[in-house]
């Protein structure tokens, strides 16, 4: 079996963009929500995360928004954090978490809702677009929930 985890970055089909309501996502807000996902299911408050990390808790709640755009140093940080929290709760014997694999799973995540229709683009929401072409919010955290790699959907 061929190991995928340090594959190189892929060229993704350009398809049109679509104007059908709600079937767009920007990358900043699922990567947020990735982010929320993993705190989420570690069972950690953004204050703890930010305490650990010596960062505002509104940089956190930002980033987990998709209202400032995650850096690599974000994500490396982020990363550290969920791993320490990880090994907190499972005696080290838990996931050690590195920011590409974040990325990496934001990243499958997309390449799942592309093949169910919907545009994923990397840029944040601009002023005077139309929202309701837009998912966002609970129905993009459903979507990440059904799409997580491993849950097989």
């Amino acid at each position: 079996m061929t190991d995928t985890r340090h594959r190189g970055p892929r060229l993704v089909r350009a398809i049109p963009l679509t104007t059908e309501p709600g079937r767009r996502i920007l990358m900043p807000e699922l990567l947020g929500r990735v982010l929320w996902y993993v705190r989420h299911e570690l069972v950690v408050s953004q204050r703890e995360v930010a305490e650990w990390l010596h960062m505002p808790a509104s940089t956190v709640s930002k980033l987990e928004l998709g209202t400032i755009t995650a850096a690599v140093h974000h994500l490396d940080a982020l990363a550290t954090a969920f791993s320490h929290f990880e090994g907190r709760d499972r005696g080290g014997d838990g996931v050690e978490w590195e920011g590409w694999e974040l990325h990496r799973v934001a990243a499958q995540i997309a390449e799942a809702l592309g093949e169910r229709g919907y545009a994923v683009l990397w840029t944040n929401l601009e002023d005077g677009a139309d929202e309701r072409l837009y998912c966002r919010g609970r129905k993009l955290a459903a979507l990440v929930r059904d799409c997580w790699p491993g849950r097989g959907a």
